[in-house]
């Protein structure tokens, strides 16, 4: 926001949780954002997050939202 004050919309992320809880593969679902750049940073840092472990797969989708100071 700091660099693109008026940046608003949407951004639906989706996400694979490995059985050991680290991600596997990250991508932009859908975005109304019209930022790649932004889209990208929050791909990036989806990637580094970690989740407990589990059983199986895990497979997310999660949206979200912006809106900037317009």
């Amino acid at each position: 926001l700091q660099r693109a004050p008026n940046l608003a919309g949407r951004v639906d992320l989706f996400w694979v949780i490995r059985t050991n809880g680290s991600v596997a593969r990250v991508k932009t679902a859908t975005s109304t954002l019209e930022n790649r750049a932004v889209e990208g940073c929050m791909e990036r840092q989806v990637k580094a997050w970690q989740f407990p472990k589990s059983s199986g797969e895990t497979h997310v989708t999660y949206p979200f939202f912006f809106k900037g100071a317009s």
